[in-house]
């Protein structure tokens, strides 16, 4: 399981497939979502999320969002 999975499934969001591109676009997440999942990135790493990281873009997809993981927290 990805880093990405692992933390949508922290927040209640284990629903959500690989195969989804299009999270935002498709209206699978929310600002609340997003919200959540910053919160469990920051707790499960022990460090706050850069704000450069805050893009549309970084929760496109769960590749996108593995990548941000990478990226931001070295994991």
């Amino acid at each position: 399981m990805s880093e990405a999975q692992i933390l949508l499934s922290d927040i209640g969001r284990d629903d959500i497939s690989e195969q989804e591109l299009n999270l935002l676009d498709d209206g699978i997440i929310d600002s609340v979502d997003i919200i959540a999942l910053v919160a469990a990135m920051q707790s499960r790493y022990g460090k706050d999320l850069d704000a450069k990281f805050l893009s549309a873009e970084n929760f496109q997809s769960i590749a996108a969002l593995n990548n941000m993981i990478k990226n931001a927290y070295g994991v």
